[in-house]
C-alpha cells in the first residue's frame, strides 16, 4: 500500500473512554502518516493480548481501538503479520459494546486491514463509506485513494462490472473537482494515467474492446 495515497478526513467520535474522541483521531492520523516503531508496534500487541485473556469493558472502547488500529496498520504496512484476522474477528465481536467510530480516518484502516487479509467483502463495505470531499486537496485525495481501493477489491471479488464502474465514475469526479480547487496537476496527472490504464486493462477482460480502444488512445 502507497503510504503518499493514504489520507484522511479528521471527524470526531464518540465512544465512551479514557482515550477522548480527539486522541483518538489524532492517533488514527498518526498510524496512518507516520512510521510505526517496533516499540508502539510491540506494546501494542501486548495490550492486545491482555485484552483477549482478560475482555474489555465498557471503558476500555478507546484503548481497545487504539490498539487495534495500531496493529492492523502494522499489517497493512507489512510490519507484522500475526494479528489482522483475529482483529478483525473481535472487532465484530465487540460491535455491541464498543461500536465503531463513524471516522473517515478508521474506515480507511479497516478497509485497508480487510484488503491484505484478503477479506474483500469487508473492504468494499469500508471502502464504499467514505465520503466525497472537495473541499481541500488531502480530503479530495483520500477520496480517491478509498475509491481505487474499491475498485481493486471488486476486482478480486470477480465484480468486474462493479470495478470498472468505480473506476468510470472516479475518472469523472477527477474532471469535475479540478475547478473547484487547486491540487498538484503532475500528481494529477500521473494519478489520471494509472487510473485510465487500470481501466482500460478491466475493460479488456471484460471483453469491451471498443472501450478498452477508447480509454488507450486517450493516454497521452
Amino acid at each position: 500500500m502507497d503510504k503518499e495515497t493514504l489520507f484522511i478526513l479528521l471527524m470526531c467520535l464518540s465512544i465512551g473512554s479514557g482515550w477522548g474522541s480527539e486522541e483518538l483521531e489524532l492517533h488514527f492520523y498518526n498510524v496512518i502518516h507516520q512510521p510505526l516503531d517496533s516499540a508502539t508496534v510491540t506494546e501494542s500487541e501486548r495490550e492486545y493480548q491482555a485484552f483477549r485473556e482478560g475482555g474489555i469493558d465498557k471503558k476500555d472502547c478507546g484503548d481497545w481501538y487504539r490498539v487495534a488500529s495500531t496493529l492492523l496498520m502494522a499489517e497493512v504496512y507489512g510490519e507484522r503479520s500475526l494479528y489482522a484476522r483475529s482483529i478483525l474477528a473481535d472487532l465484530e465481536r465487540y460491535r455491541d459494546l464498543c461500536p465503531m467510530p463513524e471516522s473517515t480516518w478508521w474506515k480507511l484502516i479497516l478497509g485497508n486491514a480487510y484488503f491484505v487479509s484478503n477479506e474483500f467483502e469487508g473492504a468494499v463495505q469500508a471502502y464504499s463509506q467514505i465520503p466525497k470531499n472537495t473541499e481541500n486537496a488531502e480530503h479530495y485525495w483520500t477520496y480517491l485513494s478509498a475509491q481505487s481501493n474499491l475498485a481493486s477489491a471488486y476486482n478480486a471479488l470477480e465484480d468486474i462490472e462493479s470495478a470498472i464502474r468505480t473506476l468510470e465514475e472516479l475518472d469523472t469526479y477527477i474532471a469535475a473537482a479540478e475547478t473547484e480547487f487547486e491540487v498538484d496537476k503532475a500528481i494529477q496527472h500521473t494519478y489520471s494515467k494509472q487510473l485510465n490504464i487500470n481501466l482500460g486493462g478491466m475493460l479488456v477482460s471484460s471483453r469491451d474492446y471498443v472501450g478498452a480502444e477508447k480509454v488507450f488512445n486517450a493516454l497521452d
